[in-house]
């Protein structure tokens, strides 16, 4: 190139790009047999037919609770993602996830080749977006379905919009909508049982975090708008750091002033930190929640839209035990006959409810299976 003309060529590269990126997106023809799937962004998406199944990076757990089709999975991630699930509860249910090598061939940083190479029905989830793909590989024709949006108002609508999504993927939408219907039934139910309106004070709970003294320092507090929020109002409690302002990192002082009525521990806290660590902490001794014994390590696994609706009622059973019969084992044992047709054992449930963390709490015994079965035996004579 003329050396009077070379400042000009990193000009004409952007022009190219820019023009590229101006193009207008191709048009590609749909598969010889789909169906459309319309994702929570609004976008219809044509779904091959048969379904080659999906890659994603996240919410495992709830797609499977959703569908019921482990089969359609073709990635779930890496090695770490899959000692997390070889860790998870769901394994027993669905344990031929763990035996599929090839499900857990990425790694934590995915180049866009790798992604390339499953060829899956659809891409969820969102490491595309952090990755920038998203866009790019709608603009190529590559199916990347979006499982909630900005539109969604709250956590029951983003819980929807998943399950609508994702039962449609597999050709089954009416278990979405049946989902849906089995979760608010959930809520009417216990609302029933509660009768909140004739609740006077309704106690008042602080969610959080808590390093052990000598550890470096970490106070967290749940404020208003997370995702528990929803389940501590249905369940007959007020949120003890709501209105409080600041972030959600909090000092000592703040959380004496709130002085809770109950206090859950959330899962953000190591579980060798459990209620008696926390009680036995000097900083917490003067708390109404440490004096009563109503310090309780939260419950696990409820991150499916089938299972969700236990968080409250956990919740409420330990807020209001003369309102609510002490059935929570009953339920969840259930549920999962019904749902997975699975049957807990006695110790899956204990661990599920914390039972050894939380057994020395006020009320607590209600949970422990002896106590259930001898009310259910009382009750049925």
């Amino acid at each position: 190139m003329n050396k009077n003309l070379s400042w000009l060529a990193p000009f004409v590269c952007i022009g190219l790009i820019v023009a590229a990126l101006l193009r207008p997106a191709p048009v590609l023809s749909p598969p010889a047999q789909s169906r459309i799937v319309v994702d929570a962004s609004g976008t219809p998406v044509h779904i091959e037919v048969p379904f080659r199944g999906v890659v994603l990076r996240a919410e495992l757990d709830r797609y499977l609770r959703n569908t019921h089709a482990p089969d359609t999975i073709q990635n779930a991630g890496g090695p770490e993602e899959r000692a997390k699930w070889a860790k998870d509860f769901m394994r027993a249910i669905f344990p031929e996830i763990l035996k599929r090598n090839s499900i857990w061939d990425g790694t934590h940083h995915d180049e866009l080749e790798r992604f390339l190479a499953y060829d899956p029905g659809v891409f969820l989830g969102g490491q595309l977006s952090a990755l920038g793909a998203d866009t790019l590989f709608r603009r190529i024709g590559l199916p990347v379905l979006y499982t909630s949006s900005e539109t969604d108002k709250d956590w029951d609508d983003m819980c929807f919009s998943a399950a609508r999504l994702e039962t449609a993927l597999v050709g089954n939408p009416e278990r979405g909508e049946a989902l849906i219907a089995s979760y608010k039934q959930a809520f009417v139910d216990l609302e029933q049982e509660l009768r909140p309106e004739t609740f006077g004070v309704e106690p008042r709970v602080l969610m959080m975090a808590s390093s052990a003294p000598g550890q470096r320092e970490f106070l967290g507090a749940l404020r208003d708008g997370n995702l528990y929020d929803l389940y501590v109002y249905r369940a007959g409690l007020k949120n003890a750091a709501s209105g409080w302002a600041g972030v959600q990192l909090v000092d000592v002082e703040r959380i004496l002033a709130m002085d809770p009525d109950m206090i859950f521990l959330t899962a953000g806290m190591p579980i060798d930190q459990g209620p008696k660590e926390f009680m036995i902490d000097p900083r917490w001794r003067g708390l109404k929640a440490v004096q009563e014994k109503r310090v309780y390590l939260m419950v696990g696994w409820l991150d499916g839209l089938d299972l969700q609706q236990f968080w409250t009622r956990w919740m409420a059973e330990l807020a209001h035990p003369d309102r609510l019969q002490p059935k929570f084992r009953e339920m969840l044992s259930d549920h999962f006959v019904k749902e997975f047709g699975y049957r807990l054992s006695d110790e899956q449930i204990d661990q599920f409810l914390h039972i050894n963390e939380n057994k020395d709490q006020s009320g607590y015994a209600r949970f422990r299976r002896s106590q259930q079965a001898d009310d259910g035996r009382s009750s049925s004579q």
